[in-house]
């Protein structure tokens, strides 16, 4: 697995890079008001958010 880093349209929060199978950081980008980075884990039929943003707005987008 290669390890990639995308930026979703619409988000000016995060940039998500997946780290292994499954497994994605979401990375804030600077001067968005989200001061803190999450994670994203794909449990197969559920999903596990750990959100550590400061704004609600970077954790909606999220």
């Amino acid at each position: 697995m290669k390890n990639r880093m995308g930026t979703f349209k619409g988000s000016k929060h995060f940039r998500l890079n997946q780290v292994a199978e499954g497994i994605f950081a979401a990375i804030s980008v600077p001067g968005t008001g989200s001061l803190g980075n999450a994670t994203i884990i794909d449990l197969g039929n559920s999903t596990l958010v750990v959100d550590t943003f400061t704004t609600i707005q970077a954790a909606e987008d999220l």
